[in-house]
């Protein structure tokens, strides 16, 4: 059973997980990198928005214009890429801003650091200082997050899954609730997710891999 719904629930989560990276690191790093200014007023606001909205009714929203009154994207099913754009967006757009205000927030945090001070002194420029520097120090603190918010989505994607009609986990916990089936309702790969976290550590931080071989 858990392998017939696996692939829809994962496909879903993976574009999630892709479309918050892809939106929240960049957003994080540049609010923090103009601390106060227009931009960072702006993020810190839609972040704020974005956190009121459940994912349910961003469904809901996304069904509604880009479904039946746009007609962009299919309403329902899992046989096309196409059919997990709105779920993705919709799954997104929260974690998105968890994700945002975390990279943000570990960015102000390293930005008064010595080795920002010497290589702004060496007259680096500040593309090669907050991409080279600042981000992969940076990339622990928003690692987590990311890892957490991935097991999350494998395991919190009932609503959204319950919107777009998609036939994923989602729906099979819903079923294993109202048949009071414990060993599926106990399901969880956030396990598997958090050791790929941790083993992720070892490639961006040569602190840990150091830690570890001594």
């Amino acid at each position: 059973m858990i392998g017939e719904r696996l692939p829809v629930t994962t496909t879903l989560a993976g574009f999630a997980i892709l479309l918050t990276i892809a939106v929240g690191i960049p957003a994080g790093l540049a609010a923090g990198l103009l601390r106060g200014g227009v931009l960072d007023q702006g993020v810190t606001l839609g972040t704020l928005v974005s956190l009121a909205f459940p994912p349910f009714g961003i469904a809901l929203i996304l069904l509604y214009t880009f479904g039946v009154w746009l007609r962009w994207l299919p309403l329902y099913g899992s046989d096309q890429v196409s059919n997990y754009v709105l779920p993705a967006i919709a799954l997104a757009f929260g974690q998105a801003a968890v994700l945002i205000r975390q990279t943000r927030a570990a960015a102000l945090d390293i930005g008064g650091q010595d080795y920002l001070t010497f290589a702004r002194a060496r007259g680096l420029s500040r593309l090669r200082i907050w991409g080279s520097y600042s981000l992969r120090n940076a990339a622990m603190p928003v690692l987590t997050v990311a890892g957490l918010l991935a097991a999350t989505n494998l395991s919190g994607a009932v609503f959204v899954e319950r919107a777009f009609s998609l036939p994923g986990l989602g729906s099979l916990l819903i079923q294993a609730v109202n048949q009071k089936d414990l060993p599926l309702v106990l399901l969880g790969g956030a396990v598997v997710i958090m050791v790929l976290v941790d083993l992720a550590y070892l490639v961006i931080d040569p602190r840990v891999r150091h830690g570890v071989s001594a």
